[in-house]
């Protein structure tokens, strides 16, 4: 008799890679010994799985938990799960070979819920939000960088634009370009002070030696609202919950640091109260407006990007702006959030998630997704469609 089948309690895998180091594998393991200790708390079974123990036709999988009184994790043997959460911590994992076939075997194995498929690419993104008009609005304008001579043609239509790789992530790598005088142009970086170069040529060269060979979208920069001088925008927590739908978990405000060219923390962001500062901004009823606006958009495009997909996904992170009149700006979604820094979204979050692993412990798989949106033959799936 199949093991899974009779299993009285959900059954989570949350999936990482082993690490050559003393430390098992690879993750933050601080979040990792949270979710374990959460999915105890409402009967779920959950361990952690490398990516070179996941073998989907055991009936037993080698995985790790955690021994608190010990304080280190402990290898043992696991019944085969109902669900593997994918956090594989870096786009450069997901695209090695081994591990692009495990994920498309999950996906295209009968009984097991696979979600959250891979990292998301920025340009991907944007081919699938212009799709829908409603979403489209939300849209800064965005080209995919094929000779640097794209960025100055930005620069000056819009004045301002950022440069921004396509797989980047926390800010990293993005350049602000502004049109400096009719015929010259300002560059900084997240670290540099800003460069001047006097003609479209010496600005070209200058791109091209920084984006090398790494793949690069420029977007229309928008005038963020701000505070104190500073701009700030939001990030939105999505997630379903244990009835399989999406809802809002949380929205937090991240505000630029001085000289900065982004809102991220990690780049010298601060965090910030949404509602006091669109308050500040907008006063309370147009705040309160806003921030309506904000929820009803995010649940939209968590649902949109899911279709696109055509995989299961159960929770995603936005960058949401909102300019100096209020219009509502998308950025980018981020297909596997870290925790926020508010203790309050932060236990929201927790709690949904493993509700949704309880609901989704409960529900058949979806035949249609048995072909899979992952080719079976191919092993760039990500490089093209993802990452």
């Amino acid at each position: 008799m199949n093991e899974r089948a009779v299993s009285p309690r959900p059954i989570v895998a949350i999936l990482t890679v082993r690490d050559a180091r003393k430390v098992p594998f690879r993750g933050n393991l601080r979040r990792f010994v949270t979710l374990l200790q959460a999915a105890a708390a409402h009967k779920i079974t959950a361990y952690i799985v490398t990516h070179d123990a996941m073998h989907v036709h055991d009936r037993r999988i080698s995985g790790y938990r955690y021994d608190a009184r010990k304080k280190r994790w402990i290898r043992s043997s696991h019944p085969f799960p109902h669900i593997v959460y994918n956090r594989i911590p870096f786009r450069a994992y997901e695209k090695r070979p081994a591990i692009a076939r495990l994920i498309r075997t999950c996906l295209q194995h009968p009984q097991l819920h696979f979600y959250n498929p891979g990292f998301l690419s920025k340009w991907t993104l944007f081919q699938w939000m212009i799709k829908t008009p409603e979403l489209r609005k939300l849209l800064p304008e965005t080209v995919r960088v094929q000779h640097a001579s794209d960025v100055a043609a930005m620069a000056k239509k819009h004045g301002t634009v950022y440069a921004k790789p396509i797989t980047g992530r926390a800010g990293r790598g993005i350049i602000r370009i502004r049109m400096h005088t009719k015929s010259s142009y300002e560059v900084r970086t997240q670290t540099g002070s800003p460069t001047t170069y006097d003609t479209v040529s010496s600005l070209c060269d200058a791109l091209s030696e920084i984006f090398g060979s790494q793949p690069y979208i420029v977007q229309q920069g928008i005038s963020l609202a701000t505070t104190s001088g500073r701009p700030f925008d939001l990030r939105a927590h999505v997630q379903k919950d244990g009835k399989g739908a999406w809802r809002v978990s949380g929205i937090g405000a991240r505000v630029a640091g001085a000289h900065r060219i982004t809102t991220h923390v990690p780049r010298g962001g601060s965090i910030g109260l949404p509602r006091n500062l669109l308050q500040a901004a907008f006063g309370t009823a147009k705040a309160r407006r806003v921030l309506h606006r904000v929820r009803k958009h995010a649940l939209r495009i968590a649902a949109h990007i899911e279709r696109q997909a055509g995989n299961t996904w159960g929770e995603m992170s936005m960058d949401i702006g909102v300019d100096g009149q209020g219009r509502i700006w998308f950025f980018e979604a981020n297909a596997k959030p870290m925790p926020f820094d508010e203790p309050h979204i932060q236990r929201r979050a927790l709690t949904r998630l493993v509700r949704y692993w309880s609901f989704l412990a409960k529900q058949k798989k979806n035949t249609a997704q048995l072909q899979g949106w992952f080719p079976l033959t191919s092993m760039h799936w990500d490089e093209k469609l993802w990452i």
